[in-house]
């Protein structure tokens, strides 16, 4: 994996020497696991490390919205933005203007 972060602006957002957007918090949903990554959305790589966590289980909206954004979070805060822009995973997570893309392993029912 590559560790050539685009320029972060004062705002905290990830841009290419263009000045467009170029990235992405990824994040997959899946049976056993989550996984997140910032997505170099030019090129459809993942930037950096990426974060797995296990899925809890029951997988409850309680339960699984405490996953995703603990792995977000922590994705946040070794990137870049987090790095410039927040003091803590938890800071990362609230305050920072990253486009997100979310991806479950099927259909959604009583979601």
């Amino acid at each position: 994996m590559s560790n050539s972060w685009p320029a972060v602006t004062d705002r905290g957002e990830l841009h290419d020497s263009a000045g467009a957007r170029s990235c992405a918090l990824g994040i997959d949903i899946g049976g056993s696991s989550i996984k997140a990554g910032l997505v170099d959305l030019e090129r459809g790589r993942v930037i950096g490390e990426r974060v797995v966590v296990p899925t809890p289980q029951p997988a409850t909206p309680e339960t699984l919205t405490n996953a995703v954004c603990g792995a977000a979070a922590e994705v946040l805060a070794e990137s870049p933005v987090g790095a410039s822009a927040a003091e803590s995973a938890d800071e990362a997570s609230t305050t920072l203007p990253v486009p997100v893309g979310i991806a479950f392993p099927g259909v959604v029912k009583r979601g």
